[in-house]
C-alpha cells in the first residue's frame, strides 16, 4: 500500500506559486512558493526565459522537494492559451527503492523455485536414461 505523500502530483505557475493543492490542502495555494531543482529547469525552458527553446526530452531528477525529502521528480509544461504551468510529479525515494526491492526479491524467489524444478527434472530424466540403459546392457549380456 502507498502511504499518504508518497507521490505528489501539482501545477506551479512562472512565478513559482502552487496552483493545485499540495498534500490536500487547499490553504497552500498561491500561498507557497515552490523552488526545487524541477521547478527551475522548468522555469528556464519555459517559464523566465523567452529566448529558450522548448525541449520535449524531460529528465526524471533526484532532489529534495518543498518539505526536505528526497525525491524522483518529473515536469510537462501545460499551456493554457500561452499560459504555462509546470506540472510536476514527484514521487518519495524510500518508495521507488521499497518497490524495486520487492520486485528483486520476488524475481529471486521465482528464479530459486525453476532452478529447483529444472534439477529435479533432470534428475529424473538422467536415472530414467541410466535405467534404460542398465536394462538393455544386462539383458545382451545374459
Amino acid at each position: 500500500m502507498i502511504q499518504q505523500g508518497a507521490i505528489q502530483t501539482y501545477l506551479v505557475g512562472t512565478d513559482g506559486l502552487l496552483r493545485s493543492p499540495f498534500l490536500k490542502e487547499d490553504s497552500q495555494i498561491l500561498q507557497m512558493r515552490i523552488d526545487t531543482e524541477q521547478i527551475n529547469l522548468w522555469q528556464s525552458e519555459y517559464g523566465v526565459h523567452d529566448e529558450t527553446v522548448p525541449t520535449t526530452n524531460e529528465d526524471i531528477l533526484i532532489y529534495k522537494n518543498s518539505l526536505g525529502k528526497d525525491v524522483f521528480g518529473l515536469h510537462v509544461d501545460i499551456d493554457i492559451l500561452g499560459v504555462h504551468f509546470a506540472l510536476v510529479s514527484e514521487a518519495d525515494m524510500l518508495l521507488v527503492i521499497n518497490i524495486q526491492n520487492a520486485i528483486i526479491e520476488k524475481t529471486l524467489i521465482i528464479t530459486l523455485i525453476l532452478l529447483m524444478i529444472i534439477i529435479i527434472v533432470a534428475i529424473l530424466s538422467l536415472k530414467m536414461v541410466i535405467e534404460t540403459l542398465n536394462s538393455k546392457y544386462t539383458v545382451k549380456m545374459r
